[in-house]
């Protein structure tokens, strides 16, 4: 029995050897440059193996200083591309969440544009303000890396959008100053095209770059045929004159 005993002490003795060996062998704390076949290093913060608090990671066209987490990028960072020319250009510098931009942060995309606002799970979500590389602008709100909700678009040519989005597209209620023509366009819009409601003059129209050659006309007879119900108004499809120098064929006016 005792040599029993004795045996299985013995292989208690190496069971705890090896677990002292690996834990040594793990990487905790702070750790010195390491680095991998790829031609990529890490050096910063481990725990059991695993990146865990501040670390810079590179790669030979990326750099990452910043927060991790169970080996992904987490918290606060910022994420930077080789620039031959000035070093480093800033990618993304923000919040992280299970290595993807999640929370508020500044991303700064390769083609000049420009976005700075809410993230979730590496996309635009929330409220935000994207200056693209046409010189357009938009600020607003975002779902899945799109327009999407309330948001205000406003063109290089200074024409201006407030209204409802959908899938990147105007969809819902809005209203559309055309500041070259002078003309405003208010009310139901379908994927990105213009489909119920008034056209009018802006109260500057012969200011307008390129106005047009005749004021919107005032139409006294309406047409029969509703076009749509929109909060207890209807409104009904008419012809407008083809001496306006619109390019709109047929408009919707609302009767009072």
């Amino acid at each position: 029995m005792s040599c029993r005993g004795r045996k299985l002490d013995i292989n208690q003795y190496k069971i705890s050897r090896i677990a002292l060996i690996e834990k040594s062998a793990q990487r905790n704390g702070p750790r010195k440059a390491i680095y991998s076949p790829d031609g990529s290093f890490y050096k910063g913060q481990w725990e059991n193996d695993l990146k865990q608090g501040a670390g810079t990671q590179g790669t030979p066209l990326y750099r990452y200083v910043g927060y991790w987490k169970n080996n992904k990028r987490h918290g606060n960072g910022i994420c930077t591309m080789l620039n031959e020319e000035t070093g480093h250009d800033i990618l993304y510098d923000g919040e992280w969440r299970n290595g993807k931009p999640w929370g508020f942060g500044i991303r700064k995309y390769t083609d000049g544009g420009y976005y700075r606002g809410d993230w979730k799970n590496g996309q635009r979500q929330g409220t935000g303000q994207m200056w693209y590389p046409n010189d357009d602008y938009y600020a607003g709100t975002w779902s899945n890396g799109q327009r999407d909700g309330y948001g205000i678009f406003v063109y290089s040519n200074g024409n201006r959008y407030e209204g409802q989005w959908e899938d990147d597209m105007k969809q819902g209620k809005g209203k559309l100053f055309n500041f070259n023509k002078g003309l405003v366009l208010n009310g139901l819009w379908d994927k990105g095209l213009f489909k119920c409601g008034e056209v009018r003059n802006i109260a500057f129209r012969q200011a307008a770059i390129n106005p047009t050659a005749y004021p919107i006309p005032v139409v006294s007879n309406f047409s029969s045929i509703p076009c749509c119900f929109v909060n207890n108004k209807i409104y009904y499809w008419i012809k407008i004159s083809r001496y306006t120098d619109s390019n709109y064929l047929e408009l919707v006016i609302r009767k009072g």
